[in-house]
């Protein structure tokens, strides 16, 4: 069993992953079309559904310090809305 949140395309940065069961529930930023197509093409991913992240999932993820150590955040927001990957 494969205990690492799967990989990502180039330049999406990976915030927090929670793991339930066989799914995993990402939390990401500069995730692009290219990269959700990338994606769901792979094999290994049987559905990847996208949806907006609320305020407060953000921020749990961003105040769990167990979860958080070892990440590194960036200094400022980004400009693209973001996306978890499911």
């Amino acid at each position: 069993i494969n205990t690492a949140p799967p990989a990502l395309p180039g330049g999406t940065v990976l915030l927090g992953a929670r793991r339930q069961d066989r799914q995993w529930q990402l939390l990401v930023r500069d995730l692009n079309e290219s990269g959700v197509d990338t994606l769901r093409n792979d094999p290994a991913h049987l559905d990847v559904i996208l949806r907006q992240p609320s305020l407060e999932e953000i921020f749990v993820v961003c105040m769990q310090s167990d979860q958080a150590e070892g990440w590194t955040f960036p200094e400022t927001a980004a400009t693209q809305p973001q996306e978890t990957l499911r």
